[in-house]
């Protein structure tokens, strides 16, 4: 038996997720009717739209007050000028060519051919095929 996607499992979820997220609201004296399929917006029956002076005036939107920056934090000079005496004594060490810009590990290097097998295999032990 075949269970479709719509009604269970990832698909139901993602469809009533879609549905929730699209959902509109039918503006004020309009009313949602469903024609063909689709939604339609009509006029509600018997509504009168409330006149200018009874419309609530809209509040002016409050300015933003920017936060305050938090003040930066002051690095002590002491460590200040080692961090920079470290930098120019490496640089000046890299320039000079005693410091190889290869990195730590040489990649490049083949490995050399093991002379015992790993984890006690040894192809010459195998029986042989009947």
């Amino acid at each position: 038996m075949q269970i479709s996607d719509e009604k269970h499992g990832r698909g139901a979820r993602a469809t009533l997720k879609s549905k929730i997220q699209n959902k509109q609201v039918a503006a004020e004296g309009k009313v949602a009717i469903v024609v063909g399929g689709r939604i339609k917006y009509i006029d509600r029956p018997g509504y009168v739209a409330p006149k200018a002076s009874e419309v609530p005036a809209v509040e002016p939107a409050l300015e933003r007050v920017p936060r305050p920056k938090a003040p930066k934090e002051k690095i002590d000079p002491k460590y200040l000028a080692a961090g920079r005496e470290l930098r120019d004594r490496y640089l000046e060490q890299f320039n000079s060519g005693l410091v190889l810009p290869g990195g730590k590990y040489e990649v490049s290097k083949a490995l050399p051919q093991p002379t015992e097998p790993a984890f006690g295999y040894n192809p010459k032990s195998l029986p042989v095929a009947a």
